[in-house]
């Protein structure tokens, strides 16, 4: 549940965000160790030709077909505004349910905290649905 809510449209943004920041590429597919070390076993006029990086990258995808307007087109981060259908119908019964039944009432007006306690909850929700019948 929280690979496809709160990573897919919260943390995998954050992350991103936090990341470039800084300089850093830490999106999964660069973080396989394979491809790490092929990377850093290569020469550095092989991964740059002037101003133009990731050119190992980018010259694959031109092999593949892609278009110079696809390779060289900004950068685009994570969106939170595409959520799954019903999720925040299950957020609204996860915050229900927390406050039912175990009386928890967080004084969350907007923002952020907010919409993490309702992701919280809904992951909550749905540990307990598939759980709770086979503890009791």
């Amino acid at each position: 549940m929280e690979i496809h809510t709160y990573v897919m449209f919260d943390l995998n943004k954050t992350l991103d965000f936090a990341s470039m920041c800084h300089g850093l590429e830490v999106r999964v597919p660069y973080l396989n160790v394979s491809v790490v070390l092929s990377a850093l076993g290569l020469a550095r006029d092989r991964h740059v030709k002037g101003a133009y990086t990731k050119k190992i990258l980018k010259d694959f995808l031109k092999s593949e077909g892609f278009s110079d307007r696809f390779i060289n087109r900004p950068k685009l981060g994570f969106s939170l505004f595409s959520q799954p259908q019903g999720y925040e119908a299950l957020q609204e019964n996860g915050v229900k349910f927390l406050r039912d039944k175990f009386n928890i009432h967080p004084k969350l007006e907007t923002g952020r905290d907010k919409r993490y306690f309702a992701a919280s909850a809904a992951a909550f929700l749905c540990w307990w649905n598939t759980w709770n019948s086979k503890l009791y």
